[in-house]
């Protein structure tokens, strides 16, 4: 999968010590920025801010399951 920009996380707060916290949108946990799953529910934490489409290249946003452009599933998409 091509990422276009940087890894990102959907929720970023800081906890009490200054530290980046990321929250898992499947059952809120607080995790620690870096953090690639949860803990606690082992859903997957890290998302693209954007992706490359692999059949014409055009730019696909996270949110989006198939391109805007020529409408082919995104790498790593579901439905």
């Amino acid at each position: 999968m091509d990422k276009k920009k940087r890894e990102g996380t959907e929720a970023v707060r800081e906890d009490q010590n200054g530290l980046c916290l990321c929250t898992c949108t499947c059952c809120g946990h607080q995790n620690p920025e870096g953090s690639r799953h949860c803990p606690a529910c082992g859903h997957y934490l890290i998302v693209w801010d954007e992706i490359l489409c692999s059949v014409c290249g055009a730019e696909i946003p996270a949110e989006y399951t198939y391109c805007g452009h020529c409408g082919s599933r995104r790498p790593g998409g579901t439905d």
